[in-house]
């Protein structure tokens, strides 16, 4: 059932936030500015060029619609990592499918596939998606092969391109991923302002959960993030935004991701999907 996010404007820029993997106790509040913003910027000068789209794909075969919980996204799932940063622990996101040549690609935060600043992929990464606490694996498990982030995160740590892409390999059916499942699109450069539905698997990361709601910019430039009144908390990172997003297909256009929530969990945030994002897109969609 959708939960209506009502927006609001932000008033308390001195919020902490947190990067929402489920192991992020550790991480450190991400500071911001201290000043107040007394309204919602518009933020045109931050938009990077034209709109670029990619539509979703279907999967090869109907929906096995019997192995799905209801209301459950089949294209949205649990991702999970070994951290070296938390040996032998295993750390637990969300990535959604998005459409590539090869049928095998996912989109998350980048927090969720490589530590930022230190360009250090994380190893182990799998993919379960349509996951439940009732059946874990619906459509298999897809083992990544290739993980990819843009400098600005991996050698720089910029949270303002906290994303990434994987590609994944067949499951033990010899499956690809949008066969099974179906392949979201992909939209950059569009309004800040926006409706959009987010989906993600908060903590205890068994349930997955919609929220739908406006976007709005988080703060003025340089600072460039969009924000949704939507209260994922930990364990949330990683889940789309998706624009355009059909109910009956489960299929939309990806036009963010969580990348970080408020500590309260009031809001959450998302890299602007710019042209950054639709290069390396193009890159990683060829493999």
């Amino acid at each position: 059932m959708r939960k209506e996010c009502f927006v609001r404007k932000y008033l308390d820029i001195g919020a902490a936030l947190v990067l929402a993997p489920v192991l992020a106790t550790g991480v450190g509040a991400v500071g911001v500015p201290s000043a107040k913003a007394d309204g919602v910027p518009t933020a045109p000068s931050l938009r990077a060029g034209a709109p670029h789209r990619v539509l979703p794909r279907s999967p090869s075969r109907p929906l096995d619609t019997a192995r799905l919980a209801a209301g459950i996204n089949p294209t949205v799932g649990r991702l999970e990592y070994d951290n070296p940063d938390t040996p032998g622990k295993v750390g637990v996101c969300a990535a959604a499918a998005v459409r590539s040549n090869n049928r095998n690609l996912i989109v998350t935060a980048g927090h969720c596939m490589s530590k930022g600043g230190a360009n250090l992929k994380y190893k182990n990464v799998k993919f379960w998606p349509g996951a439940t606490q009732s059946d874990p694996a619906p459509f298999g498990v897809f083992e990544a092969f290739r993980s990819n982030a843009v400098r600005a995160w991996g050698v720089e740590g910029d949270e303002r391109y906290d994303f990434g892409f994987v590609n994944l390999k067949p499951n033990y059916k010899g499956q690809r991923l949008g066969d099974v499942v179906g392949e979201n699109g992909l939209s950059v450069n569009e309004s800040y302002v926006a409706q959009r539905t987010v989906i993600s698997y908060p903590v205890p990361l068994r349930i997955q959960k919609e929220c739908f709601g406006e976007t709005r910019p988080f703060l003025p430039a340089p600072e460039s993030r969009v924000r949704i009144n939507c209260d994922f908390p930990k364990g949330s990172s990683g889940g789309p935004w998706l624009k355009d997003y059909d109910a009956s297909t489960r299929l939309g256009l990806i036009n963010g991701v969580i990348s970080h929530v408020a500590r309260d969990a009031s809001f959450n945030l998302s890299p602007y999907f710019d042209d950054a994002i639709w290069e390396q897109y193009q890159r990683s969609a060829t493999y």
